[in-house]
């Protein structure tokens, strides 16, 4: 885990939740008071670190000396000295910083190649916006979150010329369009904006020329609740409450959003000041807990098991009905499923003997197949395991990659 204060950046081993432990701090370039807010996203095994506030930096780590520690090998202003939030297109090895303030002047937003990851590169910068505030981006498409001018989502396949392939300009119950997340099978889209009362609005976006709102919620609790930060991972939303914590909703049926999980993490109810409590979430850690950071508060870690009983059913895909070959693998590999209850592969995982998350590819409703080919050059030699998803079943196989 790492969580961002007004010093720096803190990473924690959570590796036994009951027993987390610091084990290494990065000093921010700058430091105090004035400082509200730090961003982190991770590609290859890097973690990049920016802040909105100051002449800060763009600081890079290597993570592979966890869980001893984590080695700076990158902290300039030549690129960039402020975003507000960063974003990574693993697939695409292309950083999207957001509210950017560098080398490329003030702009909504710039892009970045990781082909190095250590030394990035400039693209372009965007401003088809007059601010962009945050970004979710899968495989060239992004949904750009501006605040008062709504949701936009953009193809960067061609990063000189993106191309906006749909947009909400307007919808209920819109405020500060501030951030989002698209589902595993890439057919849904819900957003928060960072309002009193407002709700989270979910979207069917699995055909760009009609997007269509499925529900709107929020936790129930007040009048003036303000949601942040959001997930959705594996049929449930995770968002960030301010006053009201932690929430979770079942979203099994995205039509009728179930709340199953909360934990307030602030128990004060100032509602006037709406930036204090939860900030921010996260439940993509491959042992199922869930970290959230608060403001006043600091780093808690959660087990949602007993929350997370899913209305949908997930039922097994035995291993004699997953085919991967060749296996042990070089440098491809395809994952096929035989059976005839499955028409497609949604996702594919892959995790080391640790449990750590090495790679996940999600394929859209257009790339309907029951055989998928991953490329894992990138990926050392070892023992992992696969974890192969298809809407409501999964399937689990054991993978070895050689050099």
């Amino acid at each position: 885990a790492v969580i961002g204060s007004t010093d720096g950046s803190h990473f924690f081993d959570v590796t036994d939740p009951v027993n987390t432990k610091l084990v290494d701090y990065v000093p921010g370039y700058v430091q105090g008071g004035t400082v509200s807010h730090r961003d982190y996203h991770d590609y290859r095994g890097y973690l990049y670190m920016v802040c909105d506030q100051g002449w800060s930096s763009l600081q890079i780590v290597d993570l592979s000396y966890l869980p001893d520690s984590v080695h700076v090998v990158h902290d300039s202003h030549d690129l960039l000295w402020n975003a507000h939030n960063i974003y990574i297109d693993t697939a695409k090895a292309i950083l999207y910083s957001c509210g950017e303030r560098g080398g490329s002047g003030e702009s909504p937003m710039a892009l970045y190649s990781l082909a190095d990851p250590e030394n990035p590169t400039f693209i372009t910068t965007y401003d088809s916006t007059s601010y962009v505030h945050d970004i979710y981006v899968r495989n060239d498409t992004a949904y750009i979150h501006a605040l008062t001018e709504g949701l936009r989502i953009v193809d960067f396949s061609d990063t000189s010329n993106p191309v906006e392939i749909a947009s909400l300009t307007t919808y209920p119950d819109q405020g500060l369009n501030h951030s989002g997340c698209l589902s595993e099978d890439g057919n849904i889209y819900a957003f928060a904006d960072e309002d009193y009362g407002m709700d989270i609005k979910i979207y069917d976006v699995s055909d760009m020329n009609n997007l269509s709102l499925l529900s709107t919620f929020n936790s129930g609790v007040h009048d003036s609740s303000v949601i942040h930060n959001l997930f959705i991972h594996e049929g449930f939303i995770y968002f960030s409450n301010y006053f009201e914590g932690l929430r979770i909703f079942d979203i099994a049926d995205p039509t009728n959003p179930v709340e199953v999980g909360y934990y307030d993490t602030y128990p004060d109810s100032d509602y006037e000041n709406k930036f204090k409590g939860a900030w921010g979430v996260y439940p993509l850690l491959p042992s199922g807990i869930v970290l959230v950071s608060d403001m006043q508060t600091g780093l808690y870690v959660f087990d949602v098991s007993k929350a997370v009983v899913s209305t949908k059913e997930i039922e097994v895909i035995s291993e004699s009905e997953i085919n991967i070959y060749p296996n042990p693998v070089i440098d491809q590999v395809t994952i096929e499923i035989n059976s005839p209850d499955i028409q497609k592969i949604n996702s594919v995982s892959i995790y080391d003997f640790s449990g750590k998350l090495i790679t996940n590819e999600v394929f859209g409703n257009n790339n309907g197949s029951t055989r998928k080919t991953i490329t894992l050059d990138h990926m050392p030699a070892g023992l992992y395991t696969v974890k192969v998803n298809s809407d409501h079943y999964l399937g689990i196989k054991k993978l070895i990659k050689v050099n």
